[in-house]
Order: C-alpha cells, then sequence, then structure tokens
C-alpha cells in the first residue's frame, strides 16, 4: 500500500555553513544591546508578547539576509513553486527571563522563518507550532487513540538547534513560551518573512 501526504505542512531545516563567524559578528553585539536598553526591551501591557526586537541594519543584517535564498531557494524548488521574486522582511528576537512570544501566524507573507543565533536546550524553551488540523485532533482524542503523528496532538514542540534555519508556510501558527526564571544566557534568534516583490500590490488590490 501506498500512503501519500495531500496536506502535509513541510519545515524546512538547513545547517548554516558559516555560522561561527554569524555567531561572533551578531550575539556579543546583541547582548549589549539587551542589557543597555533593559529597560525598554519589554513591550507595553496591550502587547501579547515581550520578547526585545531590534534591527542591525548597516551592521551585517542586509549580509545575512542575502546569504539565506539558496536556502529558501531550495525549500521552494521542494514545494514546486515556479520561480518568482521575493525578499526578506528581518528582525532580531531576543528573550530573557519569563520573556515570551504569543501564539500567531505571519498571514501576510508567503512563508516565516528563522535562524537560531543563541540557543542552549537544557535552559531555552523550544518553537511550539499549533495543529492546523485541530478538528481531527479533537476527533482522534475523543476516541481515547494515541498515535506519534502530530496531526492527532494539539501542538507539537521542536527543540531547536543552534546554527540552524528554520523555514515554515507563514499560515502555520506559533509560539514561544516563556524563559525560565533560571535562565542564564539569551535566547537570540533572526527572524523574518519571506514576502514576494508584488506584496504590497496584491494586498492592497
Amino acid at each position: 500500500m501506498a500512503v501519500d501526504h495531500l496536506f502535509s505542512i513541510p519545515l524546512g531545516k538547513y545547517k548554516l555553513p558559516n555560522f561561527a563567524e554569524v555567531k561572533e559578528k551578531f550575539v556579543p553585539s546583541l547582548i549589549e544591546e539587551y542589557r543597555e536598553t533593559d529597560e525598554k526591551n519589554r513591550h507595553a501591557d496591550n502587547w501579547k508578547c515581550n520578547s526585545y526586537q531590534t534591527w542591525m541594519w548597516g551592521n551585517g543584517q542586509e549580509e545575512l539576509s542575502d546569504s539565506l535564498f539558496p536556502f529558501i531557494d531550495e525549500y521552494l524548488n521542494g514545494m514546486g513553486f515556479s520561480p518568482f521574486s521575493y525578499q526578506l522582511e528581518s528582525w532580531f528576537n531576543v528573550y530573557g527571563k519569563q520573556q515570551f512570544q504569543e501564539s500567531h501566524a505571519h498571514n501576510t507573507s508567503l512563508l516565516a522563518g528563522m535562524v537560531v543565533l543563541n540557543y542552549d536546550k537544557e535552559q531555552h524553551t523550544p518553537i511550539v507550532f499549533r495543529n492546523p488540523w485541530m478538528e481531527y485532533a479533537r476527533t482522534f482524542q475523543q476516541f481515547d487513540c494515541s498515535a506519534m503523528s502530530p496531526v492527532c496532538a494539539d501542538s507539537t514542540s521542536v527543540t531547536l538547534e543552534e546554527g540552524h534555519m528554520y523555514l515554515w508556510l507563514s499560515s502555520l501558527s506559533h509560539l514561544v513560551p516563556p524563559q525560565p526564571n533560571t535562565l542564564k544566557d539569551l535566547r537570540i534568534t533572526f527572524t523574518f518573512n519571506v514576502n514576494p516583490d508584488n506584496k504590497w500590490d496584491s494586498i492592497n488590490k
């Protein structure tokens, strides 16, 4: 018997070949900035997250973004996309003690992703993806069944690996649970959206 996947959600994972240089370039500066802006790096109460978000334009962010295009192209080719022009919308996320990211999706973009710059699985919380097939998960749980497939659970956690880029479909909801109070090192990622060049033309129609 053959089993085909009709609507699977592919998670791309790619190892950056020059990660040691990337980490050395960005992480010390981001840690220093975070500490210098400690009183400002938590969003107002009306935000549903309190991670610290920043940019390093003119200090290597452009080059880091450009270096990701071959991996994104490989993902798009594997998905069967016809060639098209796109650009990245990017920023850095920094998490200290009890900082988190609420459940959200990037629905106005095509893809979402991140590069893991500073991460220790013994310290930091994973990324959690929500099951888009929740109705099936509820039915499955109703019958008290068990299975290893993520499609049968409300969500699935992915323990990240430092030095890797992760890429997924923008409509997939995800979150980052609060970092523990025992945290010693900041959790740092370079986060981005993949947008077709005509994104705003399409949205404004």
